[in-house]
């Protein structure tokens, strides 16, 4: 600025020419008379791009509607209304670098404005793990985790999903971050239309900085007639799903949120998770095994099993030399839980391991006398450290509550 102010050369034409920039739209409503015939408003920002607006439409039209792509220099911007986000994004990785992304739910933006289910929003992050269809059901808004594949971004559980994590170059880079402090800001932004109090869930706060993140904005943005309060579930994966499967049966049943707030605390302490690892590759590769410990585990071939302690860090509550040794102290764990106050929920999650899941399930059914609440996937992000073929069990313990499973 100071040469262009001193320098009168620098005003020349040639100087000032100043490239086209393609940028993905902050906040995008999306209106419907009826409910949306694709799910998802899916858009990205590509760099490296050799093909034309023309060869992009062409590879992809078949995956939606509404179908837009902008092209400048060698990026592009991508916009479309798909079922499967997951399916676009792993397509266009093979045409540049995704550098920014973002899905949109229409689906469920349609039904909160049509039909309102409960008085408190509920919004939690994808490290939850819970069913696609009570999530839905019940109107809560999960803050996807970012993945880094190499150079390639990823939202947890919307632009990727297990199948295409478990099929990745082994050698690739893998890391993982919190929700973009953008997205947040939208999401309560949005959700400031249609709510006057908000409850959100978190991933265990030693864990992630998603807690942090998420409260700064909360702080910014919370006024006398929008709420938000914060909850650290002190858990990950299917515990932390158990947390929000819990407080979502309380915003049904009607609870104030001070009443909510108060049965929290609780809550988060009678909720632990069990995670049988049949890889320790993954931990290695995350840190979660620093030092000669991950390389003399692999060497054994042992099978930690992890858990987490009171304040939401890790810790490795025991180790087998076999899965099956694994699996039985994992029950063995879960037993002497019920024996000292009754469980009163539990549910199962896997990394690509659906039968060993299942197996898992018929075991804890006949020392519990009652069925998971739910089997799921895991977590792409979770999935990362805890490895291919983990199984983990979560459990509530406590007073049973009428419309428990």
């Amino acid at each position: 600025m100071s040469n262009a102010l001193t320098n009168p050369d620098m005003m020349s034409e040639e100087n000032l020419t100043v490239e086209p920039q393609l940028r993905l739209q902050e906040v995008e409503t999306h209106r419907f008379a009826e409910a949306p015939t694709y799910r998802y408003c899916s858009e990205a920002l590509l760099s490296n791009v050799n093909l034309s607006a023309t060869e992009v439409k062409a590879a992809i039209s078949d995956l939606g509607d509404s179908l837009v792509v902008a092209t400048s220099q060698n990026s592009a911007r991508i916009h479309i209304h798909t079922n499967t986000p997951e399916r676009f994004f792993h397509q266009i990785a093979t045409f540049g670098t995704v550098v920014d992304q973002k899905v949109d739910d229409m689906l469920l933006q349609y039904q909160v404005k049509q039909e309102r289910k409960h008085r408190i929003a509920l919004v939690t992050d994808s490290i939850a793990d819970l069913p696609a269809e009570f999530i839905l059901e019940q109107q809560i808004q999960v803050l996807p985790m970012n993945l880094l594949i190499d150079e390639t971004s990823h939202l947890d559980k919307l632009t990727i999903t297990s199948d295409y994590f478990y099929q990745r170059d082994l050698t690739a880079r893998v890391s993982s971050s919190q929700p973009s402090l953008r997205l947040i800001e939208n999401r309560f932004a949005y959700l400031k239309s249609y709510y006057e109090e908000v409850i959100v869930v978190t991933v265990a706060e030693k864990l992630s900085g998603t807690f942090s993140v998420i409260k700064k904005v909360a702080e910014e943005m919370s006024t006398p007639t929008f709420k938000i309060v914060m909850i650290d579930s002190k858990q990950n994966a299917v515990g932390q799903g158990l947390v929000v499967l819990q407080i979502a049966d309380w915003i049904a049943a009607g609870k104030t949120l001070s009443e909510i707030e108060k049965l929290a605390e609780p809550l988060v302490a009678n909720t632990e998770i069990f995670v049988s690892v049949d890889t320790v590759d993954g931990m290695i590769q995350s840190g979660r095994l620093p030092g000669r410990l991950g390389p003399l585990a692999k060497r054994l071939n042992l099978k930690p099993m992890i858990g987490l302690k009171a304040d939401g860090g890790g810790t490795i509550k025991g180790i087998a030399l076999s899965t099956k040794g694994s699996e039985k102290q994992l029950l063995k764990k879960i037993a002497r839980l019920h024996r000292k106050q009754p469980i009163t929920r539990y549910a199962i999650v896997h990394g690509n391991d659906a039968v060993r899941a299942q197996r898992m399930a018929a075991l804890a059914e006949q020392q519990l006398g009652f069925k998971p609440a739910f089997i799921e996937e895991i977590s792409t992000v979770v999935a990362m450290s805890a490895g291919e073929g983990a199984v983990a069990i979560g459990t509530t313990q406590g007073e049973k509550e009428e419309g428990n499973n």
